[in-house]
């Protein structure tokens, strides 16, 4: 038996809240995962979580201080159950000063962005995470991230740490996995009439929606083939008034989601900056053609079976879009196959991975790294150096 805790108590994001909702289940139905504690949040969604978790030990954390300055004392002075010495998962992004085992999945893709900083208070609250993180890694004996692209952004900003990073991609959620059958059967024919499209994502700016506010208004070509392109943000969003296609329908449950990849033509993605991207795993697992932009995440993710184009390029854009109106009228669909094979077959083939790793580390003689590592004082100057200016940049918040 491998005996774990795990500590959730900021675990904000919808990608981040998808993955745990998908990862507990799967830990309990494991013969060989001993839960001894979890951490939870004292909310709604600590709530949900409880309820599969019997047999563990749960510990309610209620923050009393705004968000970000209680996280910041949870960082920096943590106080668990003092009966609790099983190795530590935390999923939350920046480790915590602790002198047991502890494993972190860093799914933050501003932790390892290179280049400015936003500005204003996001900006400030990311250097102040960044920094945390950079100290807190000797308390660290495992990182996990989600794509080889994120290990090597992650091995280039933190170069002095000396612990070991594991790449454990995820299946498709739960919930997805569930619904999102092929054989349940599309709910349009991509070869008749204009183009559905998908793009589920909240509006953050490192979703990149308001590159489609850059189109120039009355693309008649665009027009022509696209008949609704349904975003998940503010229906009372002026993001792009002069394209009557864009269809802003507000956060969506589970069952809508899924209505919508049933009667989309394709899934239209935009972000500039991700730690993996679920809606990619959804779409091809529906065999949805991708348009997604030409960046590592999505090239590891999609490989050679995506439509790229520029991020930062409407042109690019609009030519993507029309290439695959193009595609599809020629009967062409994408075969995602080989890079489905890339992922874990489901959550319970994820958690066995997982749980031999920990095993793994914990056969071995070594001590944990924070009674190896000396004191390390924290600066938060250090990361603006060579910095002129903290400017506007895309990171993400889930």
């Amino acid at each position: 038996m491998t005996e774990l805790s795990i500590h959730l108590t900021n675990i904000n994001g919808t990608g981040a809240r998808q993955l745990v909702s998908s990862l507990l289940p799967a830990m309990r139905a494991n013969g060989t995962c001993d839960l001894q504690f979890c951490y939870l949040s004292d909310d709604e969604f600590g709530n949900r979580l409880e309820a599969v978790l019997k047999g563990a030990q749960v510990v309610k954390y209620r923050r009393r201080l705004p968000n970000a300055l209680s996280r910041l004392f949870e960082c920096l002075a943590y106080r668990g159950d003092p009966s609790d010495t099983s190795p530590l998962l935390v999923l939350g992004d920046v480790p915590l000063r602790t002198g047991r085992r502890q494993i972190l999945l860093l799914h933050k893709p501003g932790l390892v962005a290179i280049g400015p900083l936003p500005g204003g208070v996001q900006g400030i609250k990311l250097l102040v995470e960044r920094q945390i993180l950079r100290a807190n890694l000797r308390y660290t004996d495992l990182v996990i991230v989600q794509t080889a692209h994120m290990e090597a952004r992650f091995r280039s900003l933190y170069p002095d740490y000396a612990g070991d990073v594991l790449v454990l991609p995820q299946p498709v959620p739960v919930w997805a996995s569930r619904a999102l059958d092929p054989a349940r059967g599309r709910q349009t024919d991509p070869s008749a009439g204009k183009l559905n499209l998908f793009y589920p994502a909240a509006s953050y700016p490192h979703k990149n929606h308001a590159l489609l506010g850059r189109l120039p208004d009355g693309s008649s070509d665009l027009d022509e083939i696209v008949g609704r392109l349904a975003l998940t943000i503010d229906p009372g969003s002026k993001l792009a008034p002069g394209l009557p296609w864009v269809d802003c329908v507000g956060l969506l449950d589970h069952e809508r989601v899924i209505e919508e990849y049933l009667r989309s033509d394709a899934l239209l993605f935009l972000s500039r900056s991700e730690s993996f991207g679920f809606p990619l795993i959804e779409a091809m697992t529906l065999g949805l053609p991708i348009v997604c932009p030409d960046l590592p995440y999505a090239r590891e993710i999609c490989g050679d079976q995506a439509i790229y184009f520029r991020d930062d390029d409407p042109g690019s854009l609009r030519l993507a879009i029309l290439g695959l109106s193009e595609r599809i009228l020629g009967g062409w669909r994408p075969d995602w196959t080989d890079r489905l094979k890339v992922l874990p077959a489901n959550w319970g083939d994820m958690v066995a991975r997982l749980l031999q790793r920990i095993e793994q580390m914990g056969s071995q003689d070594a001590e944990p790294r924070s009674q190896m590592a000396g004191p390390r004082r924290l600066w938060l100057a250090q990361d603006l150096k060579d910095r002129p200016g903290i400017t506007q940049a895309n990171c993400s918040e889930d």
